[in-house]
């Protein structure tokens, strides 16, 4: 049960406010690690709930990166 008392066994509309952020001098490895702990994870969450809304505030580095370095690992594409 929520706090409010009623059960929020769905995504709550207001959505969620998510800040990623990785240096652009992360290595490789640490990267790849974080992308299948963390991003991946999230990913998978999301595509579970299609309707669900965040606000994702991630650097430009950081998309740059995923989108080049760690996209054979990560199975990321670029859009």
């Amino acid at each position: 049960m929520h706090p409010g008392g009623e059960n929020r066994s769905q995504v709550d509309e207001s959505g969620y406010f998510l800040p990623i952020y990785q240096p652009l001098t992360q290595t490789k490895e640490i990267l790849d690690q974080v992308t299948s702990e963390s991003y991946d994870r999230l990913v998978a969450i999301l595509e579970q709930f299609p309707t669900a809304k965040i606000t994702l505030h991630i650097n430009a580095c950081l998309t740059q990166t995923i989108s080049g370095t760690s996209r054979e690992a990560s199975g990321y594409e670029r859009a």
